[in-house]
């Protein structure tokens, strides 16, 4: 499966960024550059400085024990989590 933006424009070089990663649709999770599964697990609302209150859909890493690329997608000691 092929990353979901193709536009180089909008993608942002690294490992960080889940506009680089593969996403797949009929399970509703991305697959990590290490060949994990990032799953959905809840939705989340969040105020801007501005007051606009945004909802973000949470995914997390199915397991981040002992990836070599754990260094370059995230500097929290748990597993990776993503706000889309």
């Amino acid at each position: 499966m092929e990353p979901m933006y193709k536009n180089n424009t909008q993608i942002q070089k690294g490992h960080k960024n889940a506009k680089n990663w593969t996403y797949c649709e009929e399970d509703d999770c991305f697959i990590c550059p290490n060949g994990r599964r990032v799953t959905f697990k809840k939705y989340q609302n969040k105020k801007n400085p501005s007051g606009y209150e945004q909802s973000f859909k949470i995914y997390e890493c199915e397991d981040c024990t002992d990836c070599p690329l754990k260094a370059k997608c995230t500097k929290a000691k748990g597993t990776v989590k993503l706000l889309q």
